[in-house]
């Protein structure tokens, strides 16, 4: 199982590989959705989180509020930071509001008109937010695979989530 992550971003724009108007434009209003976070399964450690949290059993996103976000060139890599608010998509509520970092990087063989697939992806995503009860939650995850010139793929996920 991997962490999918959907992106959708107001007023057109996108981040995680489609090119913007501008190489550099406000994060407010990108959100990255996630799914449930997955438990259980080798790669992931979650430290003092009750297993019936939402962060676990619903659709879980994050929507950044302010900060900034640039696109590379050819639209092969992302990268936003700001305050964001943690929320559970199934509920609609913001569970959490804090500092969010995203990166994604993503490139393909120069060659792969000729058959060479070989293609690479990896996005990285942090946060730590705190909930009006005064509770928090710290994230970090690192997340993508490959496929190399002869086809083989691989992949990783790297995920850990505090709650205190």
């Amino acid at each position: 199982m991997r962490l999918r992550t959907r992106v959708r971003c107001n007023g057109g724009r996108r981040l995680g590989g489609v090119r913007v108007s501008g190489h550099h434009f406000p994060a407010a209003g990108l959100a990255l959705d996630f799914g449930p976070l997955p438990t259980g399964i080798q790669g992931v450690k979650v430290v003092g989180c009750p297993s019936d949290s939402p962060l676990f059993t619903d659709d879980i996103g994050m929507v950044f509020q302010d900060g900034n976000a640039v696109t590379y060139r050819d639209g092969n890599g992302d990268n936003a930071e700001g305050d964001a608010l943690l929320v559970d998509n199934t509920t609609g509520n913001a569970l959490y509001e804090g500092k969010a970092h995203a990166w994604f990087g993503q490139n393909t063989n120069p060659n792969s008109d000729k058959g060479n697939q070989q293609t690479w992806t990896a996005q990285t995503i942090s946060y730590h937010g705190s909930a009006p009860d005064g509770s928090s939650v710290t994230i970090s995850a690192s997340f993508g695979g490959g496929t190399s010139a002869s086809g083989n793929e691989s992949g990783w996920l790297h995920l850990k989530v505090t709650c205190s």
